[in-house]
């Protein structure tokens, strides 16, 4: 299960090379997107690899309308239209998984909100890892229930898929 941060995080970077960004403008606006961690090619490496070989790539429809709906203040805002166009002519790579809120504990909805709540569902029901970028998320949910990675932890420890 992919949260909103990885999945943005690796878009933008496949879309940066799309475009023949500049290392400085590439690294620049991944450190934006990225809430100013700086993400090398070494741990884009790691994560593409992971993708490629996962049996299964999940993400939910909320985490869908997120990606597209990057925050205001990125450098993606400047490239809105064509940064869209490019993820809905990749998103086939992952299996969309629609959450209806009714479904969800509300408890988690809201605590975290219904996209996390919508992952954290996902993850529950296939048995799945969830990968995020959110230090709350992680923190609340590290214990025997739920299988949760964070991004940095992931790509830095290169675990396998």
């Amino acid at each position: 299960m992919l949260d909103t941060g990885p999945l943005v995080t690796y878009l933008g970077w496949l879309y940066f090379d799309s475009i023949d960004a500049d290392k400085p403008t590439r690294n620049a606006a991944l450190k934006d997107i990225r809430s100013g961690s700086i993400w090398d090619e070494n741990k884009q490496e790691r994560f593409d690899q992971f993708l490629r070989n996962a049996a299964r790539r999940l993400t939910t429809n909320h985490v869908a309308v997120e990606v597209l709906n990057f925050r205001e203040h990125s450098f993606l805002k400047r490239h809105e239209s064509q940064f869209r166009k490019f993820v809905l002519e990749r998103f086939s790579f992952l299996e969309e998984v629609a959450v209806l809120i009714k479904d969800l504990d509300q408890e988690l909805v809201i605590q975290f909100g219904p996209t996390d709540a919508g992952l954290i569902w996902i993850a529950r029901e296939v048995q799945g890892e969830l990968i995020t970028s959110d230090n709350r998320l992680f923190r609340a949910l590290s214990s025997d229930l739920y299988k949760i990675t964070l991004l940095d932890h992931f790509v830095d420890s290169g675990l396998e898929a």
